[in-house]
């Protein structure tokens, strides 16, 4: 278990600028970085990345989109300090879905990330259009029907383990965002984790932030 100096973390933080003292962000902050992922999920981004990111969402999901683009153009103005994992999961209910599926299937050929932002960009979220957009990552239809008759029962294993996952951190309603360790709030302001990288990517930022490395990782 990973152990933090809580008083070290504290004095880190009441050097934040005033912007960014937000309470929900102060205490994902405080966390330790989290310990056990599923090593099935597709992540993106540096492994010590100061912000580590879970989003728990749903592709089939056309009203989960707002929040997964607006991700999108904050984390893609500061790769290099966010590592992000994402977990599939039901909009309304607890059970996968084809989305979930096929981005396995894109995973596999290392086209998750490709296949999510087109996804994302679909105006209907029918099996048809999703098939398209895995197709257009490079995956040929050979590729897509031979997963589902050949990777049906090694895939589905897997999205179950991962479902478990986001039942233990209560992650049942898509999407849900977890920061360090912490969940965040439908209400919470994304732009305070923009404020939040814009003052890592600082070379004040990054040195202040430094600090809290020996304690809060492993």
């Amino acid at each position: 278990k990973l152990q933090t100096d809580t008083a070290t973390v504290d004095q880190v933080l009441t050097q934040l600028p005033s912007a960014l003292q937000h309470k929900a962000l102060l205490a994902a902050l405080r966390l330790p970085l989290p310990q056990q992922l599923p090593a099935s999920l597709p992540w993106q981004g540096p492994l010590n990345a100061p912000l580590q990111l879970l989003e728990f969402n749903d592709l089939s999901c056309l009203n989960c989109r707002a929040l997964s683009r607006q991700l999108d153009g904050i984390i893609a103005r500061y790769p290099h300090l966010v590592r992000r994992s994402y977990v599939p999961i039901g909009a309304a209910t607890q059970t996968f879905n084809t989305a979930a599926f096929l981005g396995k299937l894109a995973q596999q050929h290392d086209k998750f990330w490709a296949f999510r932002h087109l996804a994302l960009n679909l105006n209907s979220v029918a099996v048809k259009e999703l098939t398209k957009a895995l197709v257009n990552t490079g995956l040929s239809q050979n590729n897509i029907r031979a997963g589902y008759f050949t990777e049906a029962a090694r895939i589905l294993p897997i999205l179950q383990a991962e479902q478990e996952f986001a039942q233990r951190l209560h992650a049942t309603q898509a999407p849900t965002i977890y920061l360090n360790g912490m969940r965040l709030e439908v209400d919470f302001p994304l732009a305070q984790v923009e404020t939040l990288l814009a003052w890592l990517a600082t070379p004040a930022g990054l040195k202040l932030w430094s600090t809290l490395q020996p304690t809060a990782r492993p």
